[in-house]
């Protein structure tokens, strides 16, 4: 395995970020600024390897959990 070590340059200034600002987004926003030309039109088009389980392959690609409890992305309420 090959790792990389990253060299400082010292042209770049530190620094230390002191507060961030979070807000929500308005519809014009969303609008404005969504990059996905595909909508999502029915539900079988959620059935994305990296979305979490249930898959019909039993097995998530993002963690790798065959569990549905053992699975990051399945770990949401249920309504």
């Amino acid at each position: 395995m090959h790792v990389r070590v990253m060299e400082e340059d010292p042209s770049v200034p530190e620094g230390a970020i002191q507060s961030i600002k979070l807000s929500l987004s308005s519809e014009h926003e969303i609008r404005t600024y969504s990059t996905n030309d595909c909508p999502v039109t029915q539900p079988k088009q959620l059935r994305d390897s990296f979305l979490g389980l249930p898959l019909e392959t039993g097995e998530c690609n993002s963690c790798g959990a065959s569990e549905n409890g053992k699975c990051e992305g399945s770990k949401t309420k249920s309504y």
